[in-house]
Parts: C-alpha cells; sequence; structure tokens
C-alpha cells in the first residue's frame, strides 16, 4: 500500500466544516497578526541573527536557528550639520571590532530619496541633480542619476519648510533606511535594526561570515541549472522532503492526465468513512474522524484553533500635513501653490481595554478620529471626490486654461 499516493486525504475534516473553518482561519489569523506584529523584532528578527530563541507562536516550544554568527552591534553611524543643504556624514565598523575605521562625507544635499539624494543651488530648488547610493568592496559611494531612478525623494532646504532643522529626527530615519538597505543588499551583512536618538542614527548588524568562511557565491548564471539539479536530487532521496512527495504524486496520474482510477476508488472510500464519523466541538475547536485504510482504522483527531482571539476593530484617523514633494520639473508644492497642507488619513488597528476598543491617535500631532472603532467605508467619500475631480478637468477645459 503506497501511503504517499493518498496524502491528500488530510484535507477531507477541513471540507467538512468549510463555515466554521472560514471563521475559525480569520480569527486564527487575527492572533498570528496580534503576536507578531507588536513584536517582530524578538519574534522573527533577533532569532533569526542571534542566539535568541526562536519560539512557537503558543510558546510552548523553543529552539535555536540562528541563520548567521555573531552578536549584533551598532556597526554604521549616520549624521548630518547644517539646517538647509546638509552635510552628510557617515561612519563604518565593517570589521565589527566596535572601532568605527572608514568614514564618508556628501555635502550640499537638499533633498533625500528612500535610495539617494539631491542637490541644487544653495536654499533653493533649482538647477538639481540626482544621485543614487551604492555600495562596493565595504565603500559606501554614490553615482549621479536620472530622478525617475530615484524613489521617494522629498526636499528638505530652506526653500521648501527646513525639515532638516525641524524634521531631523525623520530625515535621519530615511537616511539610515536607505543606507541599511544598501548594506543588507551586499549578502555580506545582516541588518537587525535602526537606532535614531534625534542626532546620530545607528544601523546595527552583524556579519554574515562564520568562522572567516563568507556566504556561499558559487552559484552564478553558468551554473545555476547545475546547481538545482544538484539540489532536485539531494530532495529525491529524503522522503520527508516537500519535492519528493509533489514528485510520487504525480505517479497518481496516467498518460492521458487523468487520475488513476485505483487511486481514485482509494480515496473516495477514505473520504466516506471519514465523513460518516466526522466530529467538530465548537467550543473547543477540535475535530475528529476516522481514517480507514486496507481494514486498519485510525482516529485522527486535531484542532483549528490554540486558542480564543478577539475581533479585531479599526478606525480611521487624519491630520493635516505639509506637502514637500518634490517633483521632475524642479518645483515643489509649497512653492507652486497658494497652499502646502494637505489632509492626511489612516487606518489604524484599535487597541482593546477592557471590554471596550480605543482608537490610537496622538492629539499632540494634530491627529484627530475621522471613523470611531468598528466599520470603516469611504466609498461615499471617495466617489465624491472623484466627481469634483471630473468637474475641476471639464472646468479647465472649458475655459482653455
Amino acid at each position: 500500500m503506497d501511503y504517499k499516493k493518498l496524502i491528500y486525504i488530510s484535507f477531507i475534516p477541513f471540507f467538512l466544516f468549510a463555515n466554521e473553518n472560514w471563521n475559525s482561519g480569520l480569527s486564527e489569523a487575527g492572533s498570528l497578526l496580534g503576536i507578531y506584529k507588536g513584536d517582530l523584532d524578538n519574534r522573527v528578527v533577533k532569532p533569526m541573527t542571534t542566539d535568541t530563541p526562536l519560539k512557537t507562536t503558543d510558546n510552548s516550544k523553543t529552539g535555536i536557528v540562528t541563520m548567521s554568527c555573531g552578536s549584533e552591534k551598532p556597526f554604521i553611524k549616520i549624521g548630518y550639520s547644517g539646517t538647509s543643504d546638509i552635510s552628510i556624514f557617515i561612519q563604518g565598523d565593517l570589521n565589527f571590532d566596535s572601532s568605527y575605521e572608514k568614514s564618508w562625507r556628501v555635502s550640499g544635499v537638499s533633498g533625500v530619496c528612500s535610495n539617494g539624494f539631491i542637490k541644487c543651488d544653495t536654499d533653493t530648488w533649482s538647477n538639481c541633480h540626482y544621485y543614487k547610493w551604492n555600495f562596493n568592496n565595504d565603500n559606501i559611494g554614490y553615482e549621479e542619476t536620472v530622478a525617475p531612478n530615484l524613489g521617494g525623494c522629498y526636499c528638505i532646504n530652506s526653500s521648501c519648510g527646513s525639515l532638516a532643522s525641524n524634521q531631523k529626527y525623520q530625515v535621519l530615519n530615511d537616511l539610515a533606511g536607505s543606507i541599511g538597505s544598501l548594506i543588507n543588499n551586499s549578502n555580506e551583512y545582516i541588518i537587525s535594526k535602526t537606532q535614531n536618538d534625534g542626532n546620530i542614527a545607528y544601523v546595527w548588524g552583524q556579519s554574515a561570515n562564520c568562522n572567516g568562511k563568507s556566504v556561499p557565491k558559487d552559484i552564478g548564471e553558468g551554473n545555476i541549472e547545475e546547481k538545482a539539479e544538484e539540489y532536485r536530487n539531494s530532495q529525491l532521496s529524503d522522503e520527508n522532503s516537500t519535492y519528493y512527495i509533489v514528485n510520487q504524486g504525480s505517479s497518481n496520474v496516467n498518460d492521458n492526465g487523468a487520475i488513476d482510477s485505483d487511486f481514485k476508488t482509494k480515496l473516495k472510500d477514505r473520504s466516506v468513512t471519514a465523513q460518516q464519523s466526522a466530529n467538530y466541538d465548537k467550543d473547543s475547536k477540535s475535530y475528529s474522524y476516522d481514517d480507514k485504510v486496507d481494514g486498519k482504522t485510525t482516529n485522527v483527531d486535531g484542532s483549528i484553533q490554540m486558542g480564543d482571539v478577539n475581533q479585531s476593530r479599526y478606525c480611521e484617523v487624519e491630520w493635516t500635513a505639509t506637502d514637500t514633494a518634490a517633483y521632475t520639473d524642479n518645483t515643489n508644492k509649497e512653492n507652486s501653490t497658494s497652499s502646502a497642507t494637505t489632509k492626511k488619513s489612516e487606518i489604524r488597528e484599535c487597541n482593546q481595554v477592557g471590554d471596550n476598543y480605543v482608537c490610537p491617535v496622538d492629539t499632540s500631532k494634530g491627529e484627530t478620529v475621522k471613523h470611531d472603532c468598528g466599520e470603516i467605508n469611504d466609498f461615499a467619500e471617495v466617489t465624491s471626490g472623484l466627481a469634483a475631480i471630473n468637474e475641476a478637468v471639464k472646468d479647465f477645459t472649458c475655459s482653455g486654461e
């Protein structure tokens, strides 16, 4: 009897109670979101990069699964001077000996981007040039490029609100994010987090080298098929591998693409047995059924939920913000229109306090609750906004302006 041919039978109980399982699935997803969303650093990042144990979602089991070696350190230091067009300084401890042996400096920066920066004439947003960060041979550098090759750019100098001065924390965060991402893509370092005290931003991480051995780099365009074949063969010899099970499952299909009749009969017999014996307890979210194979009956039981979870609630928050977005025509909204403010909004998950739900709103930043905790439906607002835009386009077209 080839039990692997009948691997699909394990899905039977989930089809028997589709409605209950759908609701339980949503509930379970909400539970997992709560577990990881609030503690991603300790749940995922640290277990993958340090000796911090990785835990199952119910905390019943732990284990060490470190994917790198060494301990994490603040190995990139980023700061800047100036209140308009800034001078950025970067220091690097790329050998992780707690001493910054490398340094780089970029002056006259008028705007920052997710992967580079912009230089313009001093205290203006005119005659701008665009630069993209690069990282080669443990050196941080940059090269001139065109605006479309950059992303998430905004102006920081005095011509558009002096964000370099009054939003230094955010500017440092964006610089650390762009440079950290650049270094992380090199495969030589693993970035774990960024830290920002308002004056200096630090990128934390560790080397991907263990005991002097670098990350494997023997896979290239010329041998990728050969390496894939080697890995496929190693999986074929492991009966517990997913590839082995899927590959063996193809033997259930004949040359005409139809399911083998013997397999179909055995699957039907097992399905009938499971359906007739299936039980489901709504309170405990547990199920059981009988699996009969070649006259031998095995009772199968399990649970589709690890614990009770609460139904998530959401609210919508709005605030007024200054728009300093950079445009490719060397203008920004503050210079080209009579108003540089815009209404912004964000849907957030509510916090549960006892039996009540509270919308997380920061009044110190001018945030207000637009829609309180409950169902969010902005369809009417969106359609009215689109209608207003349509009318405005007609007016511009008719006036010829």
